[in-house]
């Protein structure tokens, strides 16, 4: 199913080997303070149970899951209440997950798997999607579904959070600046690099520091983004850092 999603592509030949298949993909949506691009990790593990050390080390930290069964089989939907949504509690705690029946194109509405799959839903409160990984019946939508639970609760937990710390002077907003965007980038290693040197070209001096050399920074910032990033997403980056330069008393 992943593959699909991926590559739009299906392999009824494929076979799990024996670890895990890591894929990245960027969904564009809109929430009600604008557009957002979420970048997912998607971590495909084993479906079988004996290989445990595995399946932690590659649980643990998970913000989300997917949970798929077989609907052709009956006994890998009663396994996601029995075994896996336990074995999630048990590594990650509560986290959003989203319920999928696969093979639909194989079943129908009042089959045994689809069933049991939304009681099982309904029991854990969870959404649950029918897909196809062969025709590609609603599998971006079962994505599309996990990437908005996570999004829901990333804004929630924001909502809960104290008070920033407020920005005292300059230095402290150039050191908050090059965090946010050293968060926004998939290699903080190279982030920080890059804005090392924006900061030297725009001569900010932790001496002397000024707001113009600070809106330049921001303005170089955003054009480094521009290639990776929609205009959207973008522009929002730049406004929230103008916002920390503002913000300095």
């Amino acid at each position: 199913m992943t593959r699909r999603y991926i590559l739009e592509q299906f392999d009824d030949k494929y076979i799990a080997t024996i670890g895990v298949k890591v894929s990245k993909k960027s969904i564009a949506m809109e929430f009600d303070d604008g557009p957002l691009r979420l970048n997912m990790m998607i971590f495909d593990i084993l479906g079988q149970r004996d290989f445990r050390t595995v399946r932690r080390m590659y649980l643990e930290g998970a913000d989300g899951a997917m949970v798929v069964g077989d609907l052709t089989r009956i006994e890998t939907i009663g396994g996601i209440e029995t075994f896996w949504i336990p074995e999630l509690e048990k590594i990650v705690g509560e986290i959003p997950v989203v319920l999928v029946g696969n093979k639909h194109d194989m079943s129908n509405e009042s089959s045994e798997g689809v069933s049991l799959i939304r009681t099982i839903a309904g029991i854990i409160r969870a959404p649950d999607r029918l897909t196809s990984a062969k025709t590609g019946e609603n599998v971006e939508g079962a994505f599309v579904a996990l990437a908005h639970l996570l999004m829901e609760k990333h804004q929630e937990e924001g909502r809960r959070k104290e008070p920033l710390t407020p920005i005292e002077n300059l230095v402290h907003a150039a050191d908050a600046i090059m965090k946010h965007f050293c968060e926004s980038q998939d290699n903080p290693d190279v982030a920080i690099e890059i804005c090392s040197a924006i900061f030297k070209e725009v001569g900010f001096d932790i001496e002397k520091p000024t707001k113009e050399s600070l809106v330049k920074a921001i303005d170089l910032l955003a054009e480094q983004e521009m290639g990776d990033l929609d205009e959207a997403t973008m522009k929002r980056h730049k406004e929230e850092r103008l916002r920390i330069v503002n913000s300095v008393g």
